[in-house]
């Protein structure tokens, strides 16, 4: 069979096929500035255009700023998948009724929190935006969050949860969750109002769990910085952006315009860096790989070498489900390994958000989260699965097979219980003492979607003694191929699981021996469970492959005991493992490397582009390489000199590292001059700064031609 194969283009970060309407400048009085000094320079830009409109209007503003995607003249809503006509609007006990009757205003930034002001906070468009009223009434004002799903929760329909928070230690009180979408968006919300109310904030509480006045309580700060870097700027966002400058409040969200503005008031950034509208990226370091070693270590290779004082910090090392960093150990100038303080579940997701490492070069990494699933490898995708969330007595007594939910092949992929392809006829009967199959409570271990649901299980009681069912999926292009699924039994369900495979659905082998339940499982607990297929070369690159999967055992003196299977997944990987490549460019150049081969616009927004290259190997099958390229401002437009400064906090030295540098100021936060120097268009030069006291200093280099650029350091 011939395999294609084809260039991908995603956007991510700072590039969009919808550009940012920024009026020429806008932000000029910001230029140069990071942390505080930042901040309140954009509050005060945003504050003095902001036109505040009356609350009542929102309900006309909304088919401008929140339409829907697949239909414009619909109103979208990030809380739910219900679309809205523009008169479906209300404030009513009826709104509150059932999902999509009507659309309400959300306060991103609750009411309660900025103390119920009726003036600007209360209509500020940029925090408000048309949701649900029966998922508007759930969130009440409760802080955002990310919900410990081992914990009662509840799941609306897109997939947004409510639930106890497990994002942070300091509060683990109910939260709601959006998807992840519209986390970022979220984020950038919540920033906003940081800073259009940071010297504004009169009359706002102290008194509740996510904010303190008009900012931020860390633990919610730290959580936002990472959504804003897990979803970056959507076109949606820049769009409304847009039309809240141009037609209604006539201000602007920076955060939308320059993602990059929270990491330099929040972020180690803001020691190395300042803003400038002509953005360029840094030369920064990279996480280069990462190797889950069990199921409380993790090894992480960077492309630089470290300042071990960072590299050796486990705050800088951010797990999400309550997940904490108890150890880390620097392994060689570019790896650590983190230990943490309680396992990984097998079967769920996670991810790390690391930040606030520094290269020796002086260079920060840019806040950086790998997402992962432990128990396989990160490249084995799944191929089909069932989740069984909707599975009923109903369904069950109509049904003998069942075709996949999820998976990238899962319109082909079925289960089969009807004695097909070797399985058997596994009835179902509403008088339980002569059924061999139920639908009971399900478990999120083992759940491949970014939320994972608990839903419903399959089970098989003691009538299904001997009995088996049968899982069809294809393979193609696909080879080291996994069974996943999570299992409980009860105490007197099957305690035996018999498992075989074969490539034509009549002949099977045996997969080792039968597994005893009794050594491997305990009772009425979801315990992940990884059948390696990986070995068996039969299994790879086919058409269509069968798993066969029978139970036995159960004690047939009670009829309610049974054993539960829950989000079968068959999975493999390409058959070459995803490759990453970083690189950088400037606008309108050429690139032609690793296999990728396009014009880059001239007028291209800087930022990180990501590339996909699909490509057949050896003509066996195909592989992925991911190409993550920086693209910076072109030479001939740069407006500042680059330069590097490090180590940074310094001590009694700094390094100033550049090319036809003349002159290097060192000024006091007060901005006096408190040291000069003569550079001689020298590459490398050590300053001296151990006569200045502890504080913050700002270093301004003057170049041969007159260009001039502004680095923050700090001294200790």
């Amino acid at each position: 069979m011939k395999r294609f194969f084809a260039v991908f283009l995603l956007a991510l970060s700072l590039c969009f096929h919808v550009k940012a309407q920024v009026p020429a400048g806008y932000y000029n009085d910001a230029i140069g500035l990071s942390g505080r000094a930042l901040h309140e320079a954009l509050a005060r830009i945003i504050t003095e255009g902001h036109q505040v409109v009356g609350y009542d209007e929102l309900w006309d503003y909304f088919p401008l700023t929140d339409p829907a995607a697949e239909d414009s003249s619909l109103i979208n809503d990030m809380y739910s998948l219900c679309r809205f006509q523009p008169d479906q609007y209300g404030d009513g006990e009826g709104c509150f009724a059932d999902s999509c009757i009507c659309f309400q205003r959300e306060h991103t930034f609750c009411q309660s929190w900025f103390g119920y002001r009726a003036d600007a906070p209360f209509s500020d468009i940029h925090h408000i935006h048309p949701v649900d009223g029966g998922i508007n009434g759930s969130r009440s004002n409760y802080p955002y969050g990310e919900v410990d799903i081992s914990q009662p929760f509840r799941r609306f329909n897109n997939t947004s949860l409510r639930g106890y928070n497990a994002t942070s230690s300091d509060y683990t009180g109910i939260v709601y969750e959006p998807i992840d979408e519209y986390k970022g968006d979220i984020a950038r919300m919540l920033f906003y109002m940081t800073t259009r109310y940071l010297l504004d904030d009169d009359g706002f509480s102290h008194e509740y769990e996510m904010t303190d006045g008009s900012q931020l309580r860390p633990w919610a700060l730290q959580m936002l910085l990472r959504w804003n870097v897990l979803d970056p700027v959507s076109e949606k966002e820049i769009r409304r952006n847009n039309v809240i400058y141009d037609q209604i409040q006539h201000n602007r969200n920076p955060f939308i315009d320059h993602p990059e503005l929270a990491d330099l008031i929040w972020t180690s950034d803001s020691l190395t860096s300042a803003f400038s509208e002509n953005y360029v990226p840094v030369v920064r370091p990279h996480l280069a790989s990462y190797e889950v070693n069990s199921a409380n270590s993790i090894t992480f290779v960077f492309d630089s070498e470290m300042v071990q004082t960072t590299l050796a910090q486990t705050a800088n090392y951010t797990f999400n489900r309550n997940i904490q960093t108890e150890s880390v150990v620097v392994d060689a100038p570019n790896q650590v390994t983190v230990t943490l303080a309680s396992d990984l579940a097998a079967g769920l997701s996670y991810y790390c958000y690391i930040s606030n490492l520094q290269a020796l070069g002086g260079q920060f990494i840019r806040d950086t989260a790998v997402t992962f699933t432990y128990g396989f490898s990160a490249n084995h995708t799944v191929l089909a699965g069932w989740t069984f969330d909707e599975l009923t007595e109903n369904t069950l007594g109509v049904e003998r097979s069942m075709p996949a939910n999820v998976g990238l092949l899962s319109d082909e992929a079925m289960l089969y219980w009807n004695g097909q392809y070797g399985s058997s006829i596994i009835s179902y009967n509403s008088d339980e003492d002569y059924s061999d199959i139920r639908a009971y409570a399900g478990t999120p271990i083992g759940d491949p979607r970014a939320v994972p649901y608990s839903g419903r299980a399959l089970a098989f009681q003691h009538r299904a003694n001997g009995k088996a069912f049968v899982l069809a999926v294809p393979t193609q292009l696909y080879r080291n191929l996994l069974l996943t699924f999570a299992l409980w039994r009860t105490s007197t369900g099957a305690t035996e699981v018999f498992y075989e495979w074969s490539a034509d659905g009549e002949n099977y082998t045996a997969l080792g021996d039968t597994v005893s339940l009794l050594d491997v499982l305990d009772p009425q607990i979801f315990v992940f469970q990884n059948i390696d297929l990986q070995e068996i070369d039969e299994l790879e690159d086919q058409p269509m492959i069968y798993l066969r999967v029978s139970v036995d055992g159960a004690n047939s003196s009670f009829s309610s005991g049974n054993i539960r299977f829950d989000n079968l997944c068959v999975r493999g990987e390409k058959c070459v493992t995803n490759t990453f490549i970083f690189d950088t460019i400037a606008q309108g150049a050429y690139y032609s490397r690793h296999g990728f081969h396009f014009q880059v616009d001239a007028n291209q927004t800087p930022g990180t582009m990501q590339y996909t290259r699909q490509q057949e190997v050896d003509g066996v099958c195909d592989s992925l390489f991911t190409l993550l390229l920086t693209i910076t401002v072109g030479v001939n437009d740069m407006n500042e000199p680059q330069f590097q400064i490090y180590p940074n906090p310094a001590h009694e030295t700094i390094v100033v590292e550049g090319s036809g540098l003349m002159e290097a100021r060192i000024y006091n936060e007060f901005g006096q001059e408190v040291g000069n120097y003569l550079l001689n268009g020298l590459q490398k030069n050590v300053l001296s700064v151990n006569s200045l006291p502890a504080g913050i200093y700002f270093v301004k280099v003057i170049a041969a031609d007159g260009r001039k650029a502004t680095r923050k350091v700090v001294v200790h």
